[in-house]
């Protein structure tokens, strides 16, 4: 077995082979002697085996020795003299795999074309052994808490996980990661020549470098480099981005140098084997951040009109709980530099691509592609593309929730009236707002879709759309939410509005009153990593918690106790009575009472979902109507017909050339005749709540 130092010894071969790589290149060996902690590792590795580890060298580069290495390297860089001849021997004698290869290893990201990558990966001594353990804790039906969570489980033995180590260790890599993506963009913008420059008529125009244009092409479109800014790009959400400010300006910083490249333009189009291009991706990061410079200037804007306002005396200023956990007042200057940080991150999402997008169109036009020219037809869409097409424009919108013609009251209404929109909420909010504009979930088997009110961020509507296979299917439920004065210190409140006016318990987790019992929110006991945290706890994760972890198959076994009944006769049973009422509750009130009187905000929503669902609500209700005339439940047969004719007919209204379609769903002379033998046996209207 290799002892440590071996595997010492390993590690300082590996350097001096990156430093021999690196000296080939004119000007690396001065900027190396410049660099003191370059110089200080030399000098430990030209010692004696037996001594090097007694060296008075810092810990930090002892655990990577290799970024000084870089950064004298990206000294060089900056300096931009005898920018061609470094360039090219970068990328001809393999500098340019190493900085790629590092960075693949420092993200955990895989390279496009791994077998352009083999013959420098050989150099490197991968340790195979370490193989992840299976896990032998038992599979339980839902997760403790019925909330989010993580695979982490704080009850098995060894399990030392802690969320503000691993916050820092996420810290130090995005330190590290951030530097070597500076040293590259150095290297991509180092030779001013090569970029597109402005003509006199105002057009761009390109200037060619017959200089190895191919070789450094191929070179990154096979690498990690496209994979891992796509990785970033993707990320659209403000809050893990004002986390790591530097990482991300540099990831801005380089897709601009990449696109002022007319050899490296096309790294921003479509790639062969990629789902979304570079610059789609970004495009959809822009939407994100037009939507948070909106809310942006609504804010600036009511702070200017109330410094309009004429001073009142002895003016209550409500204090906000500061970051050390101390009672503290927010001060005016603290906001604008919150709303500034915010601002300035977007700005730099919408100036990239304002940039990007110049480029792009100017390459597109001198290549004579046209953008639209691989577009698929409307009527060879699949269904779920149009389902996506037409509800997407409707997924996230700011309303009015409440104003003269709403008569739907929000239910936090009191609770929200008389409380102001602190500071820190703000800035959190508007953070999770950009998200979710184009973050939410959209899927032909369940989607979320939500409105935000145009003056209170922090007043919200959800529709959740019901997933297949489950008591719900079909279904649009509306959740009322608001975040209260400590968000995001705690957790959001949120209720349950489609209870058929409280006659409807949909799930043991939510009551027939409206609450929903999650961990996550505060409302169910969970364990510690279930429960809400003010760093990485979002609304994205509270809604989906609903949709995927409430909004299940058998809803029965989320009540704890009855789990260890799955799988038996009498849990089969009792499981499949609690869906008869679940179906029935999902088909009044989420069904047949939205599609006449469509939860406010969302009408455009449950118009287009109910449209485009009819062949599948047919198929849904055939083997509803199937499966309640087997059910043991009294009157769940007359029950489901009658309800599903109620369907019938509303759809009808909302779509007169579905009626032959919907033909299918008229009762067989075999169903008029047990429809007729249950009427006697049918209990009252009133709605049943499964207890």
């Amino acid at each position: 077995m290799t002892g440590p130092r071996d595997e010492d010894t390993i590690k300082w071969f590996k350097w001096l082979d990156e430093l021999s790589v690196f000296l080939q290149v004119p000007g690396y060996a001065q900027q190396f002697i410049k660099n003191r902690d370059c110089q200080s590792l030399f000098f430990r590795i030209m010692r004696s085996n037996k001594d090097v580890a007694d060296m008075p060298v810092s810990e930090d580069l002892i655990t990577n020795p290799f970024e000084p290495l870089q950064q004298a390297l990206f000294s060089l860089f900056k300096e931009k003299s005898n920018a061609v001849v470094i360039r090219n021997k970068c990328v001809a004698s393999g500098v340019l795999d190493y900085l790629v290869y590092d960075l693949g290893q420092l993200t955990a990201t895989s390279a496009r074309k791994p077998q352009r990558f083999q013959e420098m990966v050989s150099k490197y001594t991968i340790d195979k052994d370490k193989k992840s353990k299976a896990s032998n804790h038992s599979t339980k039906f839902w997760a403790k808490g019925t909330g989010y969570g993580t695979n982490y489980d704080e009850d098995a033995e060894g399990s030392d996980w802690n969320h503000v180590d691993y916050m820092k260790k996420q810290d130090v890599k995005s330190e590290q990661i951030s530097r070597l993506l500076q040293g590259i963009d150095e290297f991509l913008g180092m030779d001013d020549s090569r970029r597109i420059q402005v003509g006199s008529e105002g057009k761009e125009e390109v200037t060619e470098d017959s200089e190895s244009n191919a070789k450094l092409f191929h070179f990154l479109e096979a690498s990690c480099l496209v994979p891992v800014l796509e990785t970033y790009l993707k990320n659209d959400s403000l809050l893990d981005m004002g986390r790591y400010p530097i990482l991300y300006a540099t990831v801005f910083s380089m897709v601009r140098s990449i696109s002022e490249d007319p050899a490296l333009v096309p790294l921003l189009e479509p790639l062969p084997d990629q789902s979304t291009s570079l610059y789609d991706t970004l495009k959809n990061l822009n939407s994100m951040a037009e939507t948070i410079l909106r809310r942006l200037k609504k804010v600036e804007t009511a702070k200017l009109d109330k410094s309009k306002e004429p001073e009142k005396k002895d003016k209550e200023i409500k204090p906000v709980e500061s970051e050390e956990g101390q009672d503290s007042e927010l001060t005016a200057e603290q906001k604008e530099t919150s709303v500034e940080d915010q601002l300035k991150l977007a700005t730099d999402i919408a100036d990239t691509f304002t940039s990007v997008q110049e480029r792009v169109s100017n390459f597109r036009d001198i290549q004579g592609s046209v953008e639209n020219s691989l577009e698929i037809k409307t009527d060879q869409k699949s269904l779920y593309e149009r389902y996506r097409d037409a509800l997407r424009p409707h997924q996230f919108g700011e309303v009015s929730i409440e104003n003269k013609k709403t008569t739907a009251v929000h239910h936090y209404r009191s609770r929200y009236s008389g409380e102001g929109v602190t500071g820190p909420k703000i800035k959190r909010l508007i953070q999770e707002v950009g998200t979710l504009s184009s973050n939410l979930p959209l899927h032909l088997g369940s989607s979320v879709f939500l409105r935000v009110d145009e003056e209170r961020i922090d007043v919200m509507r959800a529709l959740i759309t019901g997933p297949e296979g489950t008591p719900y299917e079909n279904g649009c439920f509306q959740f009322d939410i608001y975040c209260p004065s400590e968000y995001p210190k705690g957790p959001p409140l949120v209720n349950l509005q489609t209870t058929g006016g409280g006659s409807v318990r949909f799930n043991p987790n939510l009551y027939n009153c409206g609450k929903v019992c999650l961990s996550l929110l505060g409302t169910w006991e969970g364990g510690t990593n279930e429960k809400w945290n003010e760093k990485t706890s979002t609304l994205l994760q509270v809604m989906v918690s609903i949709q995927s972890l409430i909004f299940v198959e058998q809803p029965y076994f989320n009540e704890p106790g009855y789990e260890s009944d799955m799988n038996t006769p009498h849990g089969k049973q009792q499981s499949q009575e609690y869906n008869d009422v679940i179906r029935l509750g999902t088909l009044r009130w989420a069904i047949v009472e939205q599609l006449r009187t469509p939860s406010q905000g969302f009408e455009e929503v449950i118009k287009n979902h109910f449209l485009l669902k009819i062949p599948s609500l047919i198929t849904q209700m055939k083997a509803w109507l199937k499966e309640a005339k087997l059910s043991k439940t009294v009157g769940q047969f007359q029950r489901t017909v009658k309800l599903v004719q109620d369907m019938r007919v509303e759809l009808e209204k909302l779509d007169p050339s579905s009626v032959s379609l919907l033909e299918e769903l008229k009762l067989s002379d075999e169903d008029k005749d047990k429809d007729k033998e249950e009427k006697s046996d049918v209990p009252s209207e009133k709605e049943e709540v499964p207890e």
